[in-house]
């Protein structure tokens, strides 16, 4: 077992969130669900939480979460990842689900979402937009009467926008 956050882990929320999505993606792949993200928050990190979904996109219940808690809560903690003094949180993506992989803007297109986007950086709220889907390492955006194209690295935040959900399931 390594020490959390010992000389030789990892130096970054970064580095703890893909180190974690590492370690977990096997376990949930094996139980039928799929990772959307794993995220670091809290001042000084404290919360650990893990958004999943689903492998047959049909909605989570609170069970799932329970069980998927409960298989990976030890793993974490059994390989320094997750200090003990740290809260775990399982939760579905829910209706404002975050863009995270490529294959989720295609998965999605069609849907209005929600950016935060570097050459944005600007403006103080995200812009929104239809997406229209994704090409190699391009995002395709319908937004104020015209097709944008940008790169997926200059987005920093996605969302689908709820009012572009009612009724789609993005299956």
């Amino acid at each position: 077992m390594r020490e959390p956050f010992g000389p030789n882990f990892v130096k970054s929320f970064i580095d703890l969130e893909k180190t974690i999505e590492t370690f977990i993606t096997p376990i949930l792949d094996g139980l039928g669900y799929e990772l959307v993200q794993a995220k670091v928050l809290g001042s000084g990190g404290g919360l650990l939480q893990i958004m999943c979904e689903r492998k047959s996109r049909e909605m989570m219940a609170i069970e799932d979460c329970v069980t998927i808690s409960n298989e990976i809560s030890g793993v974490l903690t059994g390989e320094g990842l997750l200090p003990k003094d740290w809260r775990l949180e399982v939760s579905s993506p829910g209706v404002d689900r975050p863009l995270v992989k490529p294959s989720d803007y295609d998965r999605f297109k069609g849907h209005e979402i929600s950016l935060e986007v570097e050459v944005f950086s600007k403006r103080k709220r995200p812009v929104k937009g239809k997406l229209l889907g994704v090409s190699g390492n391009l995002v395709k955006l319908f937004m104020d009467g015209e097709t944008l194209e940008l790169d997926i690295t200059t987005i920093r935040k996605a969302n689908l926008v709820v009012d572009g959900l009612m009724g789609d399931s993005g299956q």
